[in-house]
């Protein structure tokens, strides 16, 4: 809860927030975002590559270009596979937790 209300905190600041995490505990902080921050728009990035690559044509940037999203909640064999691409968007907001 704590991570989650200092991310709220700093939202108007700094985005995106890339949160790595064990997959098990994705669900997790999903639903705490969803409590303590419903207004935080919050991407899940994991499943198949197929999926993911979906997942990041569809919920990362709108029709202009722009980052929506404002944390993206991942694993750390996900975020590896595409790690030079989200270097250049998270590259000063990237906490690991488990």
């Amino acid at each position: 809860m704590k991570m989650v209300l200092f991310i709220l905190s700093l939202s108007d600041v700094c985005c995106p927030f890339l949160i790595v995490t064990t997959s098990s505990s994705l669900s997790h902080w999903e639903a705490e975002f969803t409590r303590w921050a419903p207004s935080i728009d919050v991407v899940v990035y994991s499943g198949s590559r197929d999926s993911r690559r979906r997942i990041k044509s569809l919920e990362f940037y709108d029709e202009g270009g722009f980052m929506m999203l404002q944390v993206l909640l991942s694993t750390l064999e996900a975020v590896i596979e595409v790690m030079l691409q989200f270097e250049k968007v998270f590259c000063h907001t990237t906490l690991v937790l488990r």
